[in-house]
């Protein structure tokens, strides 16, 4: 029996991971913070017994859970293990996404998760992480399935019948064939697997900057200032792609979105103004806001008011986790009931 792996859209969350940068990523404490009292706002106001899995290295572990119990919002929950929980992890940065997993499948009533390798060419330190994600996974997860090469989560989005990656999918895997990739997709999984080209610039290759989900036939892409006319080729190219391999019942829709040409000390670019990479939390999307970027932030909530009108939205601080290359979807990931 093949497997089918969970979208983001159309499950109740059971547990979300987060990773707190302390000693890792300092410049992101007043933004993480932010980000996790959103998320605790919205696990009260359901009133579901959702938690919050916070992974912290053994020296920032004591250092982690005084910080955040200072802050007034959280002091009340402070004896409430059920929502916030602390765990120790060896563990080098922030982007949970990619090391941990790579997607939630269907188990017969159960749950598991889908890890891949991670040893991104762009990221020489990623052994330590790698065993982090794996460790996770067996920890929290009913059934890992390890496949048996290089994938990166932020790199995997699928909708209820397609999986889509970008092509660095190969390039990653330069030592595999590529027909025994596609083959291991065609024979694992119920959902077929669409590739898609890497933008010349992106360092990262992943699809969770140019592709999103707002429900099962409707896809989010982003659409840049005129002056970026390479890039928004390039989103016209993909959406060209998925045209002609989706057929006509899929809906576009195009997010405003802003490109910043700084560069960080890993030589990647920032990911300020790519608000696609958002957090889904069931009828929620928490998107990153951006300095100066108000405009885009007012056309965003029009269009997803207009396009998704039982989507509740909210916009939390994002520049500096943005300057480091990523956004709120890199620095979460989920377990679904």
């Amino acid at each position: 029996m093949k497997l089918k792996l969970i979208p983001d859209y159309n499950r109740e969350i059971d547990t979300i991971f987060l990773v707190s940068p302390l000693d890792l990523r300092d410049t992101c404490w007043n933004e993480f913070t932010k980000f996790l009292q959103i998320i605790i706002e919205i696990i009260i106001k359901k009133n579901k017994e959702q938690k919050v899995v916070i992974c912290c290295r053994e020296k920032i572990y004591n250092k982690t859970k005084d910080l955040i119990f200072k802050i007034p919002y959280f002091s009340k929950l402070k004896n409430n293990e059920q929502i916030i929980n602390f765990i120790n992890v060896e563990i080098l940065d922030i982007w949970i996404r990619d090391y941990f997993s790579c997607a939630n499948i269907d188990l017969e009533n159960k749950v598991g998760v889908l890890k891949a390798i991670y040893a991104p060419n762009y990221n020489t330190l990623a052994s330590t992480d790698n065993e982090a994600g794996q460790y996770l996974a067996q920890h929290y997860f009913d059934k890992v399935l390890n496949i048996p090469f290089k994938l990166d989560g932020g790199n995997v989005i699928s909708n209820s019948e397609y999986i889509f990656i970008t092509e660095s999918l190969y390039t990653e895997n330069s030592n595999i064939e590529k027909k025994q990739i596609n083959k291991f997709f065609e024979e694992t999984f119920e959902q077929k697997l669409i590739t898609l080209p890497v933008e010349s610039l992106d360092v990262i290759g992943h699809t969770d900057s140019i592709l999103r989900f707002l429900d099962d036939k409707t896809i989010l892409l982003p659409i840049y200032d005129k002056k970026y006319k390479d890039d928004n080729r390039y989103i016209n190219n993909i959406t060209k792609i998925l045209s002609e391999k989706l057929g006509l019942e899929y809906k576009f829709i195009f997010l405003p979105s802003y490109l910043d040409d700084k560069i960080n000390e890993d030589n990647i670019y920032s990911a300020k103004g790519l608000f696609l990479n958002y957090f889904r939390f069931e009828d929620h999307i928490i998107f990153p806001c951006f300095e100066d970027l108000g405009d885009y932030q007012n056309k965003i909530i029009d269009i997803i008011n207009k396009e998704a009108p039982n989507i509740k939205i909210h916009f939390t601080p994002c520049d500096e986790i943005a300057f480091l290359g990523g956004a709120l979807h890199c620095i979460s990931n989920l377990k679904y009931k």
